[in-house]
Order: C-alpha cells, then sequence, then structure tokens
C-alpha cells in the first residue's frame, strides 16, 4: 500500500522534503481524508471535458487556424484574402514549403485553410452552441456569410442534431434565398423537401483522380459525423428521428453498393 507525507497544519500531501519544512509521520495513501465537494458542483466542468473529448478535432483545427492567422498574416484577413502574387506571406507556399510535416499532423493546404475559416466561424458564435458542432458542421457555416443567418443555421444544427449533410442542405437552401422551416412544430430550422432546391450549374465532368480524393474526403467526413453516434441515447430517439436514420443509412448502403458493383 502506497503513503503519503503529510504536512504540518495542512490537509495537503508533502511533495516531497524540503529545505525548513517539518513533516509529519507517514500514513496510508487510501487512508487520506480530503475534503469532499458535491457532484453538481463539478457539473460545469465534467460537460466542458466531455465536449473536449468529442470534439477534439474541432477545437484542434480551430486553434491550427488562429496560429496560422496570426503568425502568417498578423491577424490580418485582409492579408489573408489578398490575391496578390507579390504579397508577403502565402498560405499555398507555406503548406508547399511543409508538406511532409504537416502531413504527420494530418493537415494539407484545404485543411489549413478550412482551420483559418473555422477559427473565423467560430468567434462569432456562443460557446455553448460551438460545443455541439463538428468539424465538418463549421465548414458548412463557414458558406454563409451573413453573420445573423449563420448563427441561426448552427443554432439550429444544434437544435435537431444535423449531420453534416443536412446542414449542408439546409445552407444550400439559405444560400438560394429559400426559407428551410418545413416542420413549424419541431424545435429550430427543419431542411425542407428537396424540389425546390435549385439544379446544379452545368460543367465538365470531374477527372478520375479528383472524383477518387472526393470519395476519400467524403468518407472522412462521414467518420466526423458519425463518431458522436455512440454517444447517443438511442433509446430516446423519437420516431421521426430513428426514420431519419434509417433512411440515412439505407441510402449510403446502397451507394456502397453500387460503387463496389462498378469496382468489380
Amino acid at each position: 500500500m502506497g503513503t503519503v507525507q503529510m504536512c504540518e497544519r495542512s490537509w495537503f500531501p508533502c511533495p516531497g522534503p524540503r529545505r525548513g519544512l517539518r513533516s509529519g509521520p507517514e500514513v496510508p495513501l487510501d487512508s487520506v481524508d480530503l475534503p469532499a465537494a458535491a457532484p453538481a458542483a463539478f457539473e460545469p466542468l465534467i460537460s466542458r471535458l466531455d465536449a473536449l473529448s468529442r470534439h477534439h478535432l474541432l477545437y484542434f483545427r480551430i486553434e491550427v487556424g488562429r496560429a496560422l492567422l496570426e503568425e502568417l498574416f498578423g491577424g490580418d484577413v485582409g492579408a489573408l484574402r489578398d490575391l496578390s502574387p507579390t504579397k508577403e506571406s502565402s498560405l499555398r507556399a507555406f503548406a508547399r514549403a511543409h508538406r511532409d510535416r504537416l502531413a504527420d499532423l494530418g493537415l494539407n493546404e484545404s485543411l489549413l485553410r478550412q482551420s483559418i475559416d473555422a477559427h473565423l466561424v467560430v468567434a462569432h458564435l456562443p460557446a455553448e452552441v460551438v460545443r455541439h458542432l463538428l468539424f465538418s458542421h463549421v465548414v458548412y457555416l463557414s458558406q454563409v456569410p451573413d453573420l445573423p443567418t449563420r448563427g441561426l443555421l448552427a443554432q439550429a444544427a444544434v437544435d435537431n442534431s444535423w449531420s453534416g449533410p443536412e446542414l449542408r442542405d439546409a445552407v444550400q437552401r439559405a444560400r438560394a434565398g429559400l426559407w428551410i422551416d418545413a416542420k413549424p412544430d419541431e424545435p429550430g430550422l427543419q431542411p425542407s423537401g428537396g424540389d425546390d432546391l435549385p439544379p446544379p450549374p452545368p460543367g465538365k465532368p470531374l477527372p478520375p483522380a479528383r472524383v477518387v480524393t472526393r470519395v476519400e474526403k467524403g468518407v472522412v467526413a462521414f467518420a466526423e459525423a458519425t463518431a458522436a453516434w455512440s454517444d447517443v441515447p438511442v433509446e430516446a430517439l423519437t420516431a421521426p428521428q430513428r426514420a431519419r436514420v434509417e433512411r440515412a443509412l439505407a441510402e449510403m448502403e446502397a451507394r456502397v453498393a453500387e460503387m463496389r458493383r462498378r469496382l468489380g
């Protein structure tokens, strides 16, 4: 059994003998009587630690964005957005010069840009909302320049437990000037049926390498979106929520099956 020295006139354990400090007798470690604290007193801290454990990727990339903006551009967003080829600092040049070291950190040029956007987005959102968002949520929110609309969508994503694709759908409708409150009886904004979405602009088919990259990114985004599933109290889901999950899984399985069929 371990022991710990008790300092005289204090209940704090002594870290070790120090000059001029008298120590009392050794006592068993598990017999030290620490003052009790009400469990509720630590609930805010526990909630914060829980959010950090589940959303560490978001917080990491927010800090990456903060560091990049401060170190490369002195915190000046205008310098970041400057398209001049002669500007003092270039995010692309930095990403290319340190490609290997950034790869070891799970970063690349695209993620660096998204991380800066994430840092700028959360600066205008309540901390309580940010704690419930994933990195993919923040990436989609960065596509909404109007701050009140962005805040409304962020709150709706939390209120309705939107996945990344559901928030993306809402962002597309908001940017197209379409109202998305299709279910007034449920709290917050809701994605509408889908028939009113504007058709995508015509364009050339993407080259295969670009498609493969998108598939890889899609898998990463799916992993992020479902990382919190283990924490969801499934038994508490409503029937509509269960139906939404089932539809999403069925669609995913069908698409994966089709991709595997084409791969042979």
